[in-house]
C-alpha cells in the first residue's frame, strides 16, 4: 500500500468485468482521488476518481439536501437492482430523458445508446410517460430531453413537442446530432415556430475532423457547421454537447468554448466525459476524464480565461457536474464564479439543471427573503453587481431578463457513472433520469450499465 495514500470514504462500486456490486474505497494519492475495488474473482481496479483532489474535497462545499419525488418500487435487493425509483435514491429528477425512437441516421462507435430497437413511440405512449413525470415531481416537472436513435426522424416529433407544452413541461430539449437539421431547413423553420422554453441540444465533438471521425466514425464538421448556421439563422436556442476522451479531442476544448462563445445564440456547451458502459466501449478506463480534468484543460487551453475554481461542484448531483456562468460585460466574458462567492447562496440554487432568467428574477424579486432581516438574494445582487453594466443595473424587469438571456454563457461539465467510475453514493444522487414505457425512471448511468435493451446485464 502506497504510504502517501489517505483513504476518504467508503462506498460500493461494481466490478468491470461481472458488475457485481463490491465493496469500494474513496483513496487520495499523489493530488488525486482513485476509487479502490477488489473483486473476489476478477481481482483489484483502481479507477480515477478526481485528477486533481481539491475538486472532490470542494463537493461538500456544495452539496444540499435532495429534492423529494414520488417513489414507485421499494428497495428489495438494493441499488441499482430495484429502479425506479426506489426509496433508496436520494434525488428527484432535474432531466427526464426520452428516447422516442430507435432509428438513427448514424452508427457512431461512441454512442450510449446501443444496443436500440428500431421503430418510433406512439404518440399516446409520449402522453402517459409526462404524466406520469408530472405526478412523479408532484406537478413540476422541469426538463425533457428528447432523444433516441436520432428523435429528428420521428415522424410527429412537433406533436410530441406540444404534447410536452400542453402537459406543462417547463423546458424541452432536443438531443440531435444535426444531420436532419442540416439537410432540412423545413424542420428547422418548424422548431422555431416553438417559441420559448425549448432548445436545441447539438452534439459538437469538436472543430477538427480527426476526432470526429474516431468518436463518430465519419467527419461530420461540414454539415455540423451548417446545421449550427440553419439554427442559429432561425433563431433558436442551442447548446453545444461535446463528448471528450483522452487523446482524442481533449486537445480542443480552449477552441471550442472560443467558437462557443463567438457565435450570438449558443447559449452554453456541456464537455461531457466519454463513458464505458459496456466492456466493448470503444473508450477504455485510460481515455476516462474526470470533472476537475476537464476544468484543467480549459484552464490551460484558454490562457485562464476559465480556471479550475471557476467550476463548482452543481448541488444537485456534485458527483457528477459542475457549473459556471460568464457574463458579457465591456471587458468581454468573465465567470461569475472568480468574483462572487456562490456558497453563501446555496438557497438561491435550487436541485436543478433548470435555470431560466424570468426564475432567477423572480427569486431575487421577492420569492426566497423570507422574514430576514436582511434579504439574501439582495446580498447576492450586491456582490453580482460589480460584474454588471449599469443597464442590468437600472433597467427595467424586462430588460433584465433579456440581458441574462443574451448575455450569460453557460459552461457545464459532466461525467456518469460507467463501468470504472460507478459508485453507490454518487448513484443515489444522479438526477438525469431515463423514463420508460413501462412507467419507470431509472437513473441513466444505471439504466445504461443494467437496463438497456430490456436486458438485466448483471450477475444478482
Amino acid at each position: 500500500m502506497d504510504l502517501m495514500q489517505n483513504n476518504l470514504s467508503d462506498t460500493a462500486s461494481i466490478c468491470p468485468e461481472c458488475r457485481k456490486l463490491i465493496p469500494a474505497a474513496y483513496v487520495e494519492r499523489a493530488g488525486a482521488v482513485y476509487l479502490d475495488k477488489t473483486c473476489p474473482e476478477h481481482g483489484e481496479f483502481h479507477s480515477l476518481v478526481e485528477e486533481d483532489a481539491r475538486f472532490f474535497h470542494r463537493r461538500a462545499e456544495f452539496d444540499k439536501p435532495a429534492t423529494e419525488s414520488i417513489k414507485q418500487t421499494v428497495k428489495t435487493k438494493g441499488c441499482p437492482h430495484d429502479c425506479g425509483l426506489c426509496d433508496q435514491h436520494d434525488q428527484h429528477t432535474c432531466i427526464a430523458v426520452l428516447e422516442i425512437t430507435g432509428e438513427c441516421d448514424l452508427s457512431c462507435p461512441v454512442c450510449y445508446a446501443q444496443p436500440l430497437t428500431g421503430g418510433f413511440m406512439a404518440l399516446e405512449t409520449v402522453g402517459k410517460i409526462l404524466d406520469f413525470y408530472q405526478h412523479c415531481e408532484s406537478g413540476n416537472a422541469e426538463i425533457l430531453q428528447l432523444s433516441g436513435g436520432e428523435p429528428t426522424l420521428h415522424p410527429q416529433l412537433l406533436k410530441i413537442i406540444e404534447t410536452a407544452i400542453d402537459k406543462k413541461i417547463k423546458y424541452v430539449m432536443l438531443n440531435t446530432n444535426g444531420y436532419n437539421l442540416a439537410h432540412n431547413k423545413e424542420l428547422v423553420k418548424s422548431l422555431a415556430g416553438i417559441g420559448s422554453g425549448f432548445e436545441i441540444y447539438l452534439q459538437f465533438d469538436g472543430l477538427q475532423p480527426g476526432s470526429m471521425q474516431t468518436l463518430r466514425g465519419i467527419d461530420q464538421l461540414s454539415w455540423k457547421i451548417r446545421a449550427l448556421d440553419n439554427i442559429l439563422e432561425s433563431g433558436i436556442p442551442v447548446t453545444l454537447v461535446t463528448t471528450v476522451a483522452n487523446g482524442i479531442n481533449d486537445d480542443q476544448l480552449g477552441e471550442i468554448l472560443n467558437y462557443g462563445i463567438s457565435r450570438p445564440g449558443i447559449r452554453g456547451i456541456n464537455f461531457q466525459a466519454a463513458a464505458a458502459f459496456s466492456p466493448s466501449s470503444p473508450v477504455n478506463a485510460e481515455q476516462c476524464i474526470t470533472i476537475s480534468g476537464l476544468a484543467a484543460r480549459l484552464e490551460k487551453q484558454t490562457s485562464g480565461l476559465i480556471k479550475i475554481n471557476d467550476l463548482v461542484p452543481l448541488p444537485c448531483n456534485v458527483h457528477n457536474h459542475g457549473l459556471t456562468f460568464m457574463v458579457r460585460n465591456e471587458r468581454g466574458f468573465q465567470p461569475i464564479t472568480r468574483q462572487v462567492d456562490l456558497k453563501p447562496h446555496l438557497d438561491l440554487i435550487e436541485n436543478s439543471f433548470y435555470h431560466d432568467a424570468t426564475g432567477i428574477m423572480k427569486k431575487m424579486e421577492s420569492g426566497l427573503c423570507g422574514n430576514s432581516t436582511v434579504c439574501k438574494c439582495m446580498s447576492f445582487l450586491t456582490d453580482f453587481s460589480t460584474m454588471l453594466p449599469e443597464l442590468f443595473k437600472s433597467g427595467t424587469l424586462e430588460q433584465k431578463r433579456n440581458f441574462i438571456n443574451h448575455n450569460l454563457f453557460r459552461i457545464s461539465l459532466s461525467r456518469f457513472n460507467d463501468l470504472h467510475s460507478f459508485a453507490l453514493d454518487a448513484v443515489a444522487k444522479e438526477c438525469v433520469h431515463i423514463f420508460t414505457p413501462d412507467l419507470l425512471r431509472i437513473p441513466f448511468s444505471v439504466y445504461n450499465l443494467f437496463h438497456r435493451g430490456g436486458k438485466k446485464a448483471h450477475a444478482e
